[in-house]
């Protein structure tokens, strides 16, 4: 029998959660006036809500509520290009965000932006009323895995070999790993708790080619559905894995330690907004608070996880697709404790803890020269 591998009791995920992170004068922030229209309750992931590994100020707000208000939000997996046949297959959302029209080029389809993460980004979501210098106050009420309607199941995908910790060493023959597996888990839940069961494992080839035969795709073209007996797990020619609304290409001066524009800030690294925190304790049932650096605080989330090691030493997790159900609280600058009006990075807090991030650059935009 295979071996599955134990989730947290609430379904831990890591959110790359962020409020967009400049004070600047050169770029201000995308505001909309829709405050006193109705409030977003449910924000479905899809090519109009989701941005690739930006975070930025002039990324328009694509849901809006006032403060105290709960909102739920769909995070999608950038995996999903690991199992086309499970992870985006019949699930209009997904298939949506990884859409491209057949026959075009990867290389010449967009403008690949320096310093971009790779995740699939749900947001900005605008806080009304929120000012820079405000705290968020980010309650996670519940974690669901998103299931693709068409199965009703979660897959997640991960990688094992040339990343995170295993990169660092070699294997019994005393060599260093130079190909990677990728693993696909299926998220399950039982009367025991939440479980990754492997489903199969494959090698990450060295050169994918899309259903249309070009070279580049993202997707990886099973002609199988591995674990599903009888299924094949053929392509829609028109998905190949790439995003159609993606950050618009502004360059911003901070005007600080660099003179050297940047366009928005990456997903890949954490910082004092937030970004890529990566700590698995981030899960249903806590909170964590965010200073506001532009008014509506603009929101965003992404990089879910089903499982997670610390750091992810492993260089990744469980990656799979979940829904998040959050209560979104503004507190004033002028009304805050010390302790959070002088917070130099995301503060969590539990029933039983609070735990303050520090990174090895809390500003790193600010702190570096050339920041990525």
């Amino acid at each position: 029998m295979a071996c599955k591998t134990r989730l947290s009791a609430a379904l831990a995920i890591t959110l790359l959660l962020a409020a967009a992170s400049w004070q600047t004068t050169s770029a201000q922030a995308i505001v909309s006036d829709v405050c006193a229209t109705p409030s977003t309750t449910v924000l479905k992931a899809n090519a109009s809500t989701v941005t690739r590994g930006v975070f930025s100020p002039t990324i328009a707000p694509v849901a809006h509520i006032q403060s105290g208000e709960i909102i739920i939000g769909e995070c999608v997996t950038q995996r999903g290009s690991n199992d086309y046949a499970k992870l985006i297959k019949g699930d209009p959302g997904v298939e949506d965000i990884f859409f491209q029209a057949t026959g075009s080029n990867r290389s010449n389809s967009y403008n690949v932006q320096a310093g971009n993460g790779g995740h699939i980004l749900t947001g900005p979501i605008q806080v009304c009323g929120a000012k820079a210098g405000d705290v968020l106050k980010v309650e996670i009420l519940a974690l669901d895995p998103r299931k693709n309607p068409s199965t009703g199941k979660c897959y997640g995908a991960n990688t094992q070999g040339t990343s995170g910790y295993p990169a660092q060493v070699t294997n019994t023959s005393g060599v260093n790993f130079t190909d990677s597996a990728i693993i696909i888990y299926d998220v399950i839940a039982d009367e025991t708790g939440q479980w990754g069961y492997p489903v199969y494992q494959f090698m990450v080839p060295s050169t994918v080619i899309g259903p249309d035969g070009k070279t580049g795709g993202q997707v990886y073209p099973h002609p199988v559905n591995y674990g599903v007996p009888g299924a094949n797990g053929a392509f829609d020619p028109s998905h190949l894995g790439f995003l159609k609304r993606l950050a618009p290409a502004n360059a911003l001066d901070y005007g600080k330690n660099s003179t050297s524009p940047i366009i928005g800030a990456s997903s890949g690294p954490p910082s004092n907004f937030g970004g890529n925190i990566d700590n698995w304790r981030i899960g249903a049932g806590v909170t964590i608070y965010y200073k506001v650096q532009v008014d509506g605080g603009l929101l965003s989330f992404g990089d879910c996880h089903a499982a997670e090691g610390d750091s992810e030493l492993s260089g990744n997790a469980i990656e799979a697709s979940l829904t998040g159900t959050f209560r979104i609280t503004t507190l004033p600058e002028a009304t805050l404790p010390a302790a959070l009006k002088n917070m130099k990075a995301p503060v969590m807090e539990t029933k039983d803890y609070i735990l303050v991030h520090g990174f090895a650059y809390n500003d790193y935009i600010s702190e570096l020269t050339k920041p990525r």
